[in-house]
Order: structure tokens, then C-alpha cells, then sequence
């Protein structure tokens, strides 16, 4: 909109100025003996058009053209009120055919300066970096007013202003421009200051738009309306009527934009609220739909839980022998930590009370009330501290729980006593605020002083005993620099006490090497890894091989100094030991597995082979022994016996490819043993033109059993080649990857495929074949299984029907090694 004001604007200048330069009258006074556009006129409306036009860009140029239309119109301005001729008035154009009422040609009337000076003030003020919108508003309001009196002049041809005849202050198209562009700047951003309760959606913006409608109508009616009653004498002067109507209408506009504006606010939270309703309905209906499924969902995993409940009572059964070993060794280390800590928790003897804001007790340990002469908990809970031990009334104690309630910090102190002793006792007094009054811990360090005095004469004895330690003893000052290094640690570590000595203790024990990493916070991560056994801490030798290492750490304060010890043991047998047994449990797992597997086929494959041969004895005729049916019995058994006899060889090779695994290990180079598969799969390879393409730039080798491995090819190789795709070309692809801790070995064809929601279960059994239109046993993959799991890795297969099948083998990362 405000860019359509704008263009009749540029119009109406363009019109004015080309009555000027043609002499065409019409254009510069539609009405004839009436005033005119004056040529500074016309070139303000069109630079007026020009930067209203681009307002919102806020751009030099058009803040520039602002500023000549301010000028323009303030210039004239003075003109007229100092009576001055500033040569302005005349510098395009001489007027020749027509003089203003006031002597000055060529001069335009002040209220159409006043109208330009308003204008460049309302542009550059919206220009500015934080805009005036509401004062530009406001001033564009007096343009529109100012073009509408003449307009109104000429509509009613009544004086409007002390009986000057509006034609020869202002020409129709001058009072049309200016009503434009007051408009056009009144509107320029609608959102903004007070024409924003004009723009929108609400209550409040429908109510002043047609509030704003009457406020401009009525006005011009009621106008009419009294300049036809004056005419008769009935009403006031024209002035008056006139500034009556205009009051009336910024009275209505000024008065109803506050309760707009607040009606706007209260229709907006309405629409808010329906909003925010209606997106909490759909979140309901979805969460009710999410409950729905979770329910559905929860019914079927009770289902799996019962099946999978079973399974785990059968396999606990089988574990009770492997869990009573582990039992009796986790018994006998547990008993001998719980024999280490427990004089440390029972020789606790420190004084540890409560009190509230008053200082009233509200806790009093046992402790408490030995050192305190016998005064249960019974006599001391509700009691004040000065009620009890008067004597502590300005000793440093009481200050430092003063100072501790005041501060909300922590605070401690020591002093001095004989009280219930005629020794003379020192205490460490620590005070902790809390929520509802202070904890406080009394701690005796009379013996942490008098060990002060006596360190040099028990200094020898104690390096006598640390010597003897069979545990490195390592003791460290404030700043973690090593200060005491023990025989057994030198032993340990590799150094001599001389060369570690003043050097810090992350030299031998890297938090580098504790694992997972914690951030640096003292001793905490060697604390760390004693409480959770799956924490690993390791020392560092001179050697620069790491090991596994147990560390204990205690803290002493002897005066201001702070002091640590550290006793270390090595695990490294520990650990080994763990391993093995974690690797022996595998194996009994494993093995239970492959006696369950064993027994089952021995039960099954090798009964029905029996039961025909032992029926066919029964049908053998020894009494004729020409007896027709005695040939055919013989050829029966025959075959039953080659049958049996095959079982019995696919038994034994399972046996022999179980047993290999304690065949001695070397390092196996992959691109060697493919190469001599692809030698003795040659003819498969030319017959079926397989291509096979290898990768194995991650891992190219093996420390593992060689024998294994190349049954492994064997079986993967022969299985991609024989269930192809009839009419396809079958295409191979072997590589070597590492994920996290293992070796993936990958075997990917585009073959049949196999439908893994039919026979996922299967894939893996023994004598089970998915394609029986191709010549096997369905003991490949079995085997294949069977070497994995004996190499302590993992088989897991991925395949589309009719797509293909890629296998991945896992191998402990150990392989590398």
C-alpha cells in the first residue's frame, strides 16, 4: 500500500513539474483561476515518492533524499516567517502567469513547508538505527490533515482558515499529493507504533481499521453538514467547524488505540491458548497411542521372558560346578579384604556432633561420649553448647561455629584442653554448614604433634620396616613428588631410590595408563580402580613396559605439611590367573555346547542307520540262504553301513578339527592361503568363472592356527561357488577389517541367499542344507562354527533371498600378537 501512495506521489510531482516545463496549466492547477503547484512543490513530491518508495531499505541514498525535502521545507519556512528570499524560490523556473497572495512568486504556502519539513523529519526519523515510529506516525498524521483541509476547501468552496480562500493557499493536486503521502509515510510499517493496531488478525485490529474508517469519514461529513446548516446561520464559523470535525477524529483515534491495543493482547492470549490446547490434545492422542504400542509391546516381551526364563533355568544348572569354584576363590578374596579394613573401621575414635542454628545439639556419636566424660546422647540432644561446657564461652571452637553460621563456609580451627585428662590435649576442630545447623568433627591430633617431635628418632626404624615390606611403599609430599621409594619398590619398578627420588609420582604410576581415563583429581583415579575391579591401574617400569598394579592410598598431615602413601602390589600373576580362568570357563561352556551337539547326532544320526540294519536281520532268511529276499537285505545293509560309516567320519573329523586347537600357533599370511585355496578349487573357479577380488590391506596376517584357517577359506569359498546363481556370473569378495577388540575376516558372494527368518537358527547346524538342487552334507558351515569358536571368536551372516550372503568371522585382536 504504501508503495501506491508513494507512486501517486512521484505522479503527482511529475504531473506539477510538466505543467512547468511544457506550460501546460491544467497540470500544475486543475482548477482555472485558482493557486498552483509550485515548481519547488512538484520537486518535493517527487523525491518525497522516491525515498517513501524505498523506505524500508534504510539505505544513504534515500536518508540523503529525506534530508533535502526537511530542508526544502524548513528553508521556505523561514522565508515566510522572517520574511526572507533565500533565492530558492524561483531557481528552476520564473512564474509569470500567476503571483502568490503574498507577493512572493514562485514561493509555496507554509503549510505546504510545514508538510515537506514534517515529511523529511518522518523519513529520516524511520531511517534512524532504533526508528521513531510512533513520533513519525504522529507527524504523518498532520500531513494527511494538512492535505485534507483544502481538499475539503475545494470540496465544499468554503474558507477554512480565517477567511483566506483556500484556492490561493494550496492547488487541489498540492493537498491530493500531500494527503498521499502522509498515507503512504502513515503506513510505510504497518507493524510498527500505533498503525500496528491497525495490522492484524485480532479483535482489536478489525475494531480500528473500522474505527479509523469513521474517524476520516465523519468527520468530512459532519463537515458538510455544518457548512450547509451555516449557510442558513444555524451553526458556527468555518474554522471552527473544521477544527471541531479534526479534534473530534484524533480524539477517537488517540482515545480508542490504549483499549484496541489491550483488546488485541487479551485476543492474542485467546488464540494462544486454543493454540496451546489443541498441540496439548495431539500430544495426549499420541501419547496415548505410544502407551498403546508400549503395552503390545510389553505383553509380547513377557512372552520371550517366560521362553528365555526356561532357557536360563537349564543353563544355570549346567554353570552351579564353574560358579562354586569362582564362588570359593571370590569367598577367599573377599575375606581377606574384609580382614584388611576392618580394624581401620573399628579404630575410628573421632568426636562427630551436630547442632542447630542456635547451637543446639541434634546428634552426638559414640565417640562423643567417651571423650566427653560419659554424657549420653540421652543428656546432650536439645541442649545448647554453652549450657553444657560453660567453658567453652569465647574459645576458638565456638567462634568457628559462629563464623561457619554467619558465612555458610566451611571453616576449621584447633585448640588446647585438659578437660576430663591432666594431660594436655590438642584437637582439630572441622566444621561443615549444612542446611539445618553444622556437623562438626573433633579429631585428636595430640599424637599427629607429638609424632612431629619424635619423626627423626623413629625415621631409621621406619625405613627398617618399610624395606622389609614385601609390598611397594612409595610416600610422596604435597606436590605428589616422591619422597620415600622402599626396596621392594625399586625391585618392582626398576629404579633405584636415588634416581626417583624428588621426581613425581606419575612418572611410575601415568594416569595415562588407568583406564577408562579419569579426570586429574589427586590419587582418586588409584583409589578408583581398587573399588571397581573393572578399572585397570598400571605401573610403568624403567624399562618402559607397563603392568597391572593394586595401589592403596592414605593421607597424612603432620602441621601444615600434607604427606601420601602409597602401598602397591603387583597383580600381573593375578591377572593371568583371572584370564585363564575366564578362558577355562569359556572352554567348559564350549565344550558342554559340543557335548550336547555330540550326544544329540550320536542319538539321532547314528540310531537310524542301526535300526535299519538291525531291521534287515530280521527279515534275512538263514534257513535258505538262496532266498531271494537275502540279496536284497545284503545290498540294504550295504548302504546303511556306508551311511553309518560316513556318519562316523563326519564324527571323527569334528573330533580331530576340536582337538587341533592345541596345535602349536604361527603367523599365517591371508594372500598365501588364498592363493593356494584358489589352487585347489581351480577347476570350480574355471568351471562357474567366479571372480574374486581381496582386500586385506587392514590386517594381512595371522598369528593363529594355520590348519583352521584354511579350512575356513575352504568351506567359504566352496559354499560361494556351489550356490550361485544359475545364469550369474558369481562374484567373491574377501577382506580384513578391525572392530574394537576383534579381526573381522569378511566372505560376501552374490549368490541364492538364504531366507534367515525361516532358518536363522539353523544356518549353523549340523547336516542342515537350505538348496538341496546342489550335491553336500550340510557339515560346511558347521565346521566353520565349530574352528571359530575354537579360535575363541565369533560367526555372524547377513543374507537376502536371492540376493546374497555375506559371512563375518570375529577373531580376538590377541591375533596380531
Amino acid at each position: 500500500m504504501s508503495k501506491i501512495l508513494a507512486g501517486l506521489v512521484i505522479f503527482a510531482g511529475m504531473a506539477g513539474a510538466t505543467g512547468w516545463i511544457f506550460d501546460i496549466y491544467f497540470l500544475r492547477g486543475i482548477i482555472l483561476n485558482a493557486s498552483t503547484m509550485r515548481i519547488n512543490t512538484a520537486i518535493g513530491f517527487i523525491l518525497s515518492g522516491i525515498y517513501v518508495f524505498h523506505l524500508p531499505s534504510r539505505k544513504m541514498l534515500y536518508q540523503l533524499l529525506a534530508l533535502v525535502v526537511c530542508l526544502l521545507g524548513f528553508l521556505t519556512l523561514l522565508e515566510h516567517i522572517f520574511d526572507l528570499s533565500l533565492g530558492i524560490d524561483e531557481l528552476l523556473f520564473v512564474e509569470r502567469d500567476s503571483i502568490s497572495e503574498d507577493g512572493k512568486p514562485g514561493r509555496m504556502s507554509p503549510s505546504s513547508a510545514m508538510a515537506f519539513f514534517l515529511s523529511g523529519l518522518v523519513g529520516l526519523f524511520y531511517m534512524l538505527p532504533n526508528p521513531l515510529y510512533k513520533t513519525s506516525q504522529f507527524f504523518s498524521t498532520i500531513i494527511f490533515f494538512i492535505g485534507l483541509a483544502p481538499c475539503m476547501g475545494y470540496l465544499f468552496g468554503e474558507s477554512l482558515f480565517g477567511g483566506a480562500n483556500i484556492y490561493s493557499q494550496m492547488a487541489l493536486p498540492t493537498a491530493l499529493g500531500f494527503v498521499c503521502l502522509g498515507l503512504g509515510l502513515l503506513v510505510s510499517f504497518p507493524e510498527k507504533g500505533y498503525v500496528a493496531v491497525l495490522h492484524g488478525k485480532y479483535m482489536g485490529n478489525t475494531f480500528a481499521r473500522i474505527i479509523f474508517v469513521l474517524s476520516t469519514i465523519v468527520p468530512a461529513i459532519l463537515s458538510g453538514i455544518f457548512i450547509l446548516l451555516n449557510e442558513h446561520g444555524y451553526t458556527a464559523s468555518y474554522p471552527t467547524i473544521f477544527l471541531v470535525c479534526m479534534a473530534y477524529a484524533l480524539t477517537t483515534i488517540l482515545f480508542t488505540y490504549k483499549h484496541l491495543t489491550r483488546i488485541n493482547q487479551i485476543d492474542a492470549q485467546r488464540v494462544q491458548l486454543l493454540a496451546d490446547v489443541e498441540v496439548s490434545n495431539k500430544e495426549l492422542a499420541h501419547t496415548n497411542a505410544e502407551l498403546a504400542a508400549t503395552v503390545e509391546e510389553l505383553s509380547s516381551t513377557n512372552e520371550e521372558l517366560t521362553v528365555s526364563n526356561e532357557q536360563l533355568e537349564i543353563l544355570n544348572s549346567r554353570l552351579l560346578e564353574a560358579n562354586y569354584e569362582i564362588e570359593r576363590l571370590s569367598h577367599t578374596a573377599i575375606a581377606a579384604s574384609e580382614n584388611k579394613y576392618k580394624h581401620l573401621t573399628e579404630s575410628i575414635s573421632d568426636i562427630f556432633f551436630a547442632l542447630d542454628h542456635n547451637l543446639r545439639f541434634i546428634y552426638w556419636n559414640k565417640a562423643s561420649e567417651i571423650n566427653s566424660g560419659g554424657l549420653t546422647a540421652e543428656q546432650v540432644l536439645g541442649k545448647s553448647l554453652i549450657e553444657l561446657f560453660p567453658g567453652m564461652k569465647g574459645t576458638e571452637p565456638e567462634k568457628c561455629y559462629l563464623e561457619a553460621l554467619r558465612t555458610g563456609e566451611f571453616q576449621r580451627c584447633t585448640f588446647e584442653t585438659t578437660y576430663n585428662s591432666n594431660q594436655k590435649l590438642s584437637y582439630e576442630v572441622s566444621v561443615y554448614p549444612y542446611e539445618d545447623g553444622l556437623t562438626v568433627f573433633i579429631k585428636d591430633i595430640t599424637q599427629k604433634k607429638q609424632a612431629e617431635i619424635q619423626l627423626r628418632e623413629l625415621q631409621s626404624r621406619f625405613e627398617s620396616i618399610i624395606n622389609s615390606a614385601m609390598d611397594a611403599i612409595i610416600t610422596t609430599d604435597e606436590n605428589k613428588n616422591v619422597i620415600l621409594f622402599n626396596q621392594a619398590a625399586e625391585k618392582m619398578f626398576g629404579y633405584c631410590a636415588a634416581d626417583i627420588i624428588g621426581k613425581p609420582i606419575r612418572q611410575i604410576i601415568p594416569q595415562s595408563l588407568y583406564q577408562p581415563y579419569a579426570p586429574d583429581n589427586g590419587f582418586g583415579y588409584m583409589a578408583a580402580s581398587k573399588d571397581d575391579p573393572n578399572k585397570n591401574l598400571y605401573g610403568l617400569r624403567a624399562d618402559g613396559n607397563n603392568f597391572p598394579i593394586e595401589a592403596s592410598v592414605s593421607d597424612l598431615k603432620l602441621g601444615e605439611k600434607q604427606y601420601s602413601t602409597i602401598i602397591i602390589r603387583d597383580i600381573t600373576l593375578r591377572k593371568k590367573a583371572e584370564q585363564q580362568e575366564k578362558q577355562l570357563n569359556n572352554e567348559l561352556i564350549n565344550q558342554n555346547q559340543q557335548l550336547q551337539q555330540f550326544g544329540y547326532i550320536t542319538s539321532h544320526n547314528l540310531r537310524a542307520p542301526i535300526a535299519n540294519i538291525l531291521g534287515l536281520t530280521q527279515i534275512f532268511n538263514t534257513t535258505n540262504p538262496v532266498d531271494p529276499i537275502n540279496q536284497i537285505a545284503i545290498e540294504n545293509i550295504k548302504k546303511a553301513t556306508v551311511k553309518l560309516d560316513d556318519i562316523i567320519k563326519d564324527l571323527n573329523e569334528i573330533l580331530v578339527y576340536q582337538k587341533a586347537i592345541n596345535t602349536s600357533r604361527e603367523w599365517i599370511v591371508l594372500k598365501d592361503v588364498l592363493n593356494d585355496i584358489k589352487i585347489s578349487i581351480a577347476q570350480h573357479i574355471e568351471d562357474s568363472n567366479a571372480q574374486l577380488t581381496t582386500n586385506f590391506s587392514k590386517v594381512e596376517k595371522l598369528y593363529s592356527v594355520k590348519s583352521y584357517i584354511n579350512s575356513i577359506f575352504q568351506n567359504m569359498l566352496t559354499n560361494a561357488i556351489k550356490y550361485r546363481k544359475p545364469g550369474v556370473i558369481p562374484k567373491i569378495c574377501v577382506s580384513t577389517t578391525v572392530v574394537e577388540e576383534y579381526i573381522c575376516l569378511s566372505f560376501s558372494d552374490n549368490g541364492l541367499g538364504i531366507d534367515l527368518e525361516k532358518n536363522k537358527e539353523k544356518i549353523f547346524g549340523m547336516y542342515k542344507r537350505f538348496h538341496v538342487h546342489v550335491e553336500g552334507k550340510g557339515l560346511g558351515l558347521h565346521l566353520v562354527k565349530t574352528q571359530v569358536e575354537a579360535l575363541n571368536g565369533k560367526i555372524e551372516v547377513e543374507s537376502v533371498l536371492g540376493e546374497g550372503t555375506c559371512f563375518k568371522i570375529f577373531l580376538p585382536y590377541e591375533q596380531l600378537n
